[in-house]
């Protein structure tokens, strides 16, 4: 990975998937191999063998910062936030604007600030892959507010990335263990 700084950064490997412009797969048959041959060779004589492999041949994932997602309560696990409703589905502009807007005394939910205690249990590592380490765990979470204490639990799943020797949250979703948020009727928090 090469960290583009401020929470970016760029992931280099090959990927399954054929590429138009230089690596074919089965389903393109002969002409669609002819084809990217000829456009690989072409490649090749004009920037060189070295550079022709690695533009032809290798994918690029670029991440943009992070995201943080909190599905509806009972949502599944690989619920999608471009088909179904999130309480929150943050890219990492969102995110940054969300944490200023919690520490402004504006932020009337949360003004005068709660109290909050976190518990992490059974953390785990889900996989392994070029785009970083997938990272399990249960939580509970209690925000006391005035004479009110709510509790919030469930799952997070954490993709986990090393850049630059720095361990960094590529992303976050928030999975709640709840039928609904009826006791607690909002996040204002981020768990």
């Amino acid at each position: 990975a090469t960290d583009l700084t401020n929470g970016h950064a760029v992931i280099e490997g090959v990927a399954p998937w054929g590429r138009p412009i230089g690596r074919t797969i089965p389903a393109w048959g002969e002409e669609g191999k002819r084809d990217i041959e000829a456009i690989v060779a072409e490649l090749v004589e004009r920037v060189g063998p070295e550079r022709a492999a690695r533009i032809a041949g290798r994918d690029e994932c670029q991440f943009v910062g992070a995201t943080y997602e909190v599905p509806t309560a009972g949502s599944p696990d690989d619920a999608d936030s471009a088909q179904a409703l999130f309480y929150i589905a943050d890219d990492y502009q969102r995110l940054a604007q969300r944490i200023e807007r919690l520490k402004k005394p504006g932020a009337h939910s949360e003004w005068p600030r709660s109290h909050g205690a976190r518990m992490i249990n059974n953390v785990r590592i889900l996989g392994r892959s070029e785009g970083g380490d997938a990272i399990g765990c249960t939580f509970v979470t209690y925000r006391a507010k005035g004479l009110t204490t709510d509790v919030y639990f469930g799952h997070h799943r954490y993709q986990l990335m090393s850049l630059s020797g720095e361990i960094k949250i590529m992303s976050k979703r928030t999975m709640l263990d709840m039928n609904n948020l009826r006791p607690q009727g909002r996040i204002s928090i981020i768990l």
